[in-house]
């Protein structure tokens, strides 16, 4: 996949967690598809956590889960590939309806048939899938458009009214001589959020 005139749909994860590790993927793609014209597909929710971003040219807001509503909306556009983040068949089957030529993500959740081009994720002797950093499982994407992946960094941009509306609210915080530190401890469900309370402390610490 070369950088030439493509339009590009980047369908991002909802987990909140899952969008923002997925940056490092995200800046490899537009660093490598500098010509291309790229939106992101994503729940309202996201794209506040993502915005402002210098890695999409334009965003398109999810408002249901509906994959034909979707479809009939994404077929407004010129896209010429989707690349997909998020691992729900609602997504790849949205995608497919709205006849996108080049539909790119990881064969799971039955949806194999739905993508041009399929990943798969690694899996133990069991069959389970094998515990893996979403930060890579993201890159494995990227990887296989041929972008070059070795800068891992999570990166957030900050919009510059918001960091006025917090040093309004907030100036003993941020006016202070250290870094600021907001630890989220568990989350609503999945072993990965559910982390033993010492390593919370030790990271605390």
């Amino acid at each position: 996949m070369q950088d030439t005139k493509y339009e590009i749909l980047v369908c991002l994860p909802s987990p909140m967690g899952d969008a923002v590790l997925c940056t490092p993927a995200l800046r490899a793609i537009r660093q490598h598809f500098k010509s291309c014209k790229i939106s992101f597909f994503a729940k309202p929710a996201i794209r506040e956590v993502l915005s402002p971003s210098s890695f999409n040219d334009g965003w398109l807001e999810q408002q249901n889960k509906n994959p034909f509503a979707i479809a009939k909306m994404l077929k407004g556009h010129k896209f010429t590939h989707a690349i997909l983040f998020k691992n729900s068949f609602a997504s790849s089957l949205a995608v497919s309806l709205a006849r996108i030529p080049v539909r790119i993500g990881y064969a799971r959740e039955g949806r194999g048939l739905l993508l041009t081009d399929k990943l798969y994720p690694p899996k133990l002797s069991d069959g389970k899938f094998k515990p893996l950093s979403m930060i890579d499982y993201y890159l494995a994407i990227a990887s296989w458009l041929g972008v070059d992946t070795t800068n891992k960094n999570l990166e957030l941009l900050i919009d510059p009214q918001d960091q006025e509306k917090l040093k309004a609210k907030l100036p003993e915080v941020v006016d202070a001589d250290r870094p600021i530190a907001v630890i989220v401890p568990g989350g609503a469900f999945g072993p990965s959020k559910c982390w033993p309370s010492g390593r919370f402390a030790q990271t605390a610490d």
